[in-house]
């Protein structure tokens, strides 16, 4: 934990407490730089996209960390991840690729629009740009 009161608990710290070491985790070494980018957001209500759930523990960390925002989590299939206890976290199935779904699901969750997207899906270059 951060030792001052004023300072957020940096996301490497979240990924720590709540992460489970095992396949499929996000390397610290991505919190370490998003923790570069996202420190000044912390306390700000922001609407995150994350592409790609797998085990959903980045899910978890970003909800934790932007406790005021909104976590909209696309994958392609269902795994089961419980994201009990995280209000603030919205998952839907859906295909990276496909324009008009990614359309809904953000008109539905985040209507005046997005502040941090994040794909972690296919890691297929053409996928990526199409999303």
């Amino acid at each position: 934990m951060r030792t001052e009161a004023s300072l957020p608990e940096r996301l490497t710290e979240i990924s720590d407490r709540i992460g489970r070491p095992h396949e499929g985790t996000k390397p610290r070494l991505m919190y370490e730089l998003y923790d570069r980018y996202f420190e000044k957001l912390a306390g700000l209500p922001i609407v995150l996209l994350e592409l790609g759930v797998y085990t959903g523990e980045s899910a978890k960390v970003y909800a934790t960390f932007f406790s005021r925002g909104t976590v909209v989590c696309v994958d392609n299939e269902n795994r089961g991840v419980d994201f009990s206890g995280f209000p603030n976290i919205f998952f839907e199935i859906g295909d990276q690729r496909d324009a008009s779904q990614l359309d809904a699901i953000c008109a539905a969750h985040a209507p005046d629009g997005l502040d941090i997207i994040i794909d972690d899906a296919s890691h297929i270059g053409a996928w990526s740009r199409q999303s």
